[in-house]
């Protein structure tokens, strides 16, 4: 990956991250972890996987953001 694009990535998840702790979240984990951890029959869980989907070619995105979450991290949220 090009500098830039590691620093666009980067930008991306920091937002990703900051999104989730503002909306109650655990501040280290992903919203995309997340909506897999306690919504994973919902439409927005299954949106954001359309999205990986068909925009980059990623199947089950939310599922693998969880695997790739130490439980660890996903404690210290205020609303699952």
């Amino acid at each position: 990956m090009s500098k830039i694009g590691r620093y666009l990535f980067n930008l991306i998840y920091v937002g990703d991250l900051y999104w989730n702790t503002a909306t109650g979240g655990s501040p280290e984990e992903t919203v995309s972890a997340r909506l897999w951890d306690h919504y994973r029959d919902g439409w927005l869980r299954k949106s954001v996987d359309w999205v990986a989907l068909h925009g980059f070619g990623e199947s089950d995105h939310c599922q693998k953001a969880s695997e790739g979450t130490p439980e660890s991290d996903k404690k210290g949220g205020v609303i699952p």
